[in-house]
């Protein structure tokens, strides 16, 4: 079992990382495991393992700690019509949550996100991103048409004509 806690006492170390359980192979085990302590102070963290006597061992090897950082909010869109599509930066491995304000009344939590406009227009969008170390927010400004390029949605009264005129029997 591997515990940390506020002493160096067993007693204090009251919050498990991860528990082996009994050891019954000679296998390596290899365990990656992280910790969000609730408050800054200084942790001890202990080990304790139990088997039958002198059967197996335990070895610790590359023992780690390093702080988590701040996450960084950031992201690109393309837009088609009403429809943009939202892309965060890859690698944002120490974000635990995305929420997404679509400046139009609607929010999306996830990644990747996807957005359909009900009107043209440019509308602020912002993602916020947080992880226990902290939150992040970028905002951008994103344009939507519901024009097609080089299509004008206009018809003119006078451009539709319907022959013959006046008709007789079937068209």
């Amino acid at each position: 079992m591997v515990a940390y806690g506020t002493d160096q006492q067993p007693s204090a170390m009251t919050d498990t990382l991860i528990d082996f359980g009994e050891i019954e192979n000679a296998f390596f085990q290899n365990n990656t495991f992280a910790i969000v302590p609730p408050v800054d102070q200084i942790y001890y963290i202990g080990f304790y393992a139990y088997s039958d006597a002198n059967q197996f061992f335990i070895a610790l090897d590359d023992f780690t700690i390093e702080p988590l950082s701040p996450p960084t909010a950031d992201f690109s869109f393309t837009t088609s019509g009403l429809m943009a599509t939202f892309i965060s930066p890859q690698g944002s491995d120490n974000v635990n949550t995305l929420l997404w304000d679509f400046g139009d009344g609607s929010r999306f939590t996830g990644h990747p996100a996807e957005h359909i406009f009900n009107e043209s227009g440019t509308f602020q969008v912002c993602l916020q991103v947080s992880n226990p170390a902290g939150t992040a927010t970028f905002c951008d400004s994103v344009t939507v048409s519901s024009d097609i390029v080089g299509v004008k949605n206009t018809i003119a009264a006078d451009a539709v004509s319907i022959f013959p005129n006046p008709g007789q029997s079937h068209f």
